[in-house]
Parts: structure tokens; C-alpha cells; sequence
């Protein structure tokens, strides 16, 4: 049994538009880049994308916070 390592590293790659659930890389940890949708990645901890140049997996999350806007 392995243990499962998450490791942030949205300030290391670069991603195009999220659609829904799904997402591309455009350039990658290990540096290479992609076109629109060659390297499409989910929301899917269990089934992360595998980058074809170095190996390593990922997937993505949401977030979305609401404020409020109080005048003063």
C-alpha cells in the first residue's frame, strides 16, 4: 500500500480554461508545454492526468468564495 502525497503547485504550471470538470495544461512542473487540450486534467483525485513528458499526476480543484460588499 503507498501512501498519497498532495503537493500544491499552481504557481509551478500554467493552465488554460476550466470547463466544467475538465481543464488543460499548457506547461507543465517539468517545463514542457502543450497545446490547447493535449494535456487535459479532471477534478478527480482518484484519476489524475499523467504529464507524457515526466510522469507525474495531477488534477484539480475549484474554489469559489462569495463576499459580501458593505459600504461605509
Amino acid at each position: 500500500m503507498s501512501n498519497i502525497i498532495e503537493k500544491d503547485v499552481t504557481n509551478l504550471v500554467e493552465i488554460g480554461v476550466i470547463d466544467d470538470e475538465m481543464t488543460f495544461i499548457l506547461k507543465c512542473v517539468c517545463g514542457q508545454i502543450f497545446k490547447h487540450w493535449q494535456f487535459p486534467i479532471n477534478i478527480y483525485k482518484d484519476y489524475p492526468a499523467k504529464c507524457p513528458h515526466c510522469n507525474r499526476q495531477f488534477y484539480f480543484k475549484v474554489i469559489t468564495q462569495v463576499f459580501e460588499v458593505i459600504e461605509t
